[in-house]
């Protein structure tokens, strides 16, 4: 029995799989958790290989030479593969002579404790018993293919006929099984050696994804524009190329600092509650209300609760900005622009907290090393600070002018919400969705036509209303 920790379906497996031997004293069930150990995805890939079949789906279950997949909400899964099961136990019984001269002749075991390929794929669980009244030992694929390439045959060429026939189904179902993280440590792609990080899984692609998806949705945040192309707008009448670049680079370089520090936090107060279902519940719960807000800023544009950053905080943002401009030497310009940085980002968070808080609990629900996690928050934060370097690089060449206007900032936060409530729905709903590769990808093409609906809407509404308000 192969299985993976962040695996609903194997999940619902384990009760019927585990009581197996508790009904059949003569099956030995072997489990393995394939997702944090690479020497057991490797089994599993060697086993399925030997069977003719891929290791690319768990739950997984190999016996009598074959494999299959998946399983079913309604138990059908389970009765198949227990009839397979006893169809390979009645017909190593009755041909306990034929199979006892097999695996003599393999030198694997003496005619008296013969050993038949049934199992399930999994992590070590049980020990070898030896045969019984009622029949041979039932012994694991697992066993006999690390023992020999050819062991896997011994019951194959018979048995797994009759297995077939009694509907076991032979691979994996799409929706009844979740797509394996682990075939780089199988073998199919090589885990990459990481320095201070250790191994990351190069064919763990759905995290990379939601990584990309959310970090690239989460730089469009309207407060960090506000706020940088305001400062850029300022160093513009310092007409100094080389002062406006650096002052952008650093302000650039704080705000994703500062950022990785508030996500950090998110990710160990996740760490430190675990996979607690109630916590991931109030992670949801609290991106959905983050997300109507914003999305209720579209229409009605600080209007009630907002978080937008409030009026109040401007002038200062706008007064330390203006003191950069009077800043004569680079150590004084450069504490000053990270001051900016820090309280500019302090007013952000407030915008966009809810992009982290759930990119965070759907990282934290990933079997993955502790220095996987912070360089995942690095390459979110590297991906968050790009259109805001995009920006500098811009202002620098072109030496233009430009601000945030309201309009533009209503379409980034109802966008941003959209993609928000999606992903806090998600949260709640089904959370392992988020381990999907398409998933994250899905959502942010969903959103960003369902904005540009609304907004096209919107905007003829309001040029009706505007036309029926002129006089005849």
């Amino acid at each position: 029995f192969f299985w993976s920790n962040s695996c609903p379906h194997c999940q619902a497996a384990h009760p019927t799989i585990d009581a197996l031997p508790d009904d059949y004293p003569w099956l030995n069930l072997l489990s393995y958790e394939v997702s944090t150990s690479a020497e057991n995805a490797l089994l599993y890939d060697q086993i399925a290989t030997e069977v003719g079949q891929q290791a690319m789906y768990v739950p997984a279950f190999i016996f009598c030479g074959g494999m299959t997949g998946g399983w079913a909400a309604d138990g059908s899964t389970g009765v198949a593969i227990e009839d397979g099961i006893n169809a390979c136990h009645t017909w190593a019984v009755e041909n306990r002579d034929v199979l006892a001269a097999q695996i003599a002749a393999l030198g694997k075991a003496s005619a008296a404790n013969s050993s038949v390929a049934v199992s399930s794929d999994t992590e070590s669980t049980g020990t070898d018993s030896t045969g019984t009244e009622d029949g041979p030992t039932v012994d694991s694929a697992a066993r006999l293919a690390a023992e020999s390439e050819s062991a896997a045959g011994v019951a194959a060429a018979s048995a797994s006929g009759a297995a077939t026939d009694e509907g076991v189904v032979p691979s994996a179902q799409g929706d009844m099984a979740l797509a394996m993280p682990v075939e780089a440590a199988a073998g199919a792609a090589p885990a990459i050696a990481l320095p201070f990080i250790g191994e990351l899984n190069a064919a763990s692609l759905s995290l990379p994804a939601l990584t990309v998806t959310i970090a690239a949705l989460d730089a469009f945040n309207p407060c960090a524009f506000f706020v940088l192309m305001f400062l850029l707008s300022l160093m513009v009448h310092a007409q100094n190329r080389k002062r406006m670049l650096i002052i952008g680079v650093t302000f650039v370089f704080f705000s994703g600092l500062i950022y990785f520090v508030f996500m950090s936090a998110w990710l160990n107060i996740f760490l430190l509650v675990g996979e607690l279902k109630l916590i991931t519940l109030l992670a949801g719960l609290i991106a959905i209300g983050i997300a109507l807000l914003n999305i209720k800023d579209y229409f009605w544009f600080k209007q009630g609760v907002s978080l937008s950053i409030p009026d109040r905080a401007k002038p200062g943002l706008y007064q330390r900005s203006r003191n950069l401009l009077k800043a004569s030497s680079l150590p004084a310009m450069l504490f000053g622009t990270a001051v900016l940085a820090i309280a500019a980002n302090s007013y952000e968070l407030l915008c966009t907290s809810g992009f982290p808080m759930v990119y965070t609990r759907a990282l934290t629900l990933n079997d993955l090393p502790t220095g996987a996690f912070y360089a995942y928050l690095a390459a979110y934060n590297l991906i968050y600070v790009i259109p805001l370097l995009l920006i500098v690089v811009l202002f620098t060449v072109r030496f233009g002018s430009h601000k945030l206007s309201e309009q533009e900032g209503r379409v980034l936060k109802l966008l941003s919400g959209l993609m928000m409530l999606a992903l806090g729905v998600l949260l709640v709903v089904a959370p392992d969705a988020l381990n999907q590769v398409t998933t994250a990808l899905g959502l942010l093409v969903a959103a960003v036509i369902a904005t540009a609906l609304i907004v096209w809407i919107d905007r003829r509404l309001h040029r009706g209303d505007r036309q029926h308000s002129q006089p005849a």
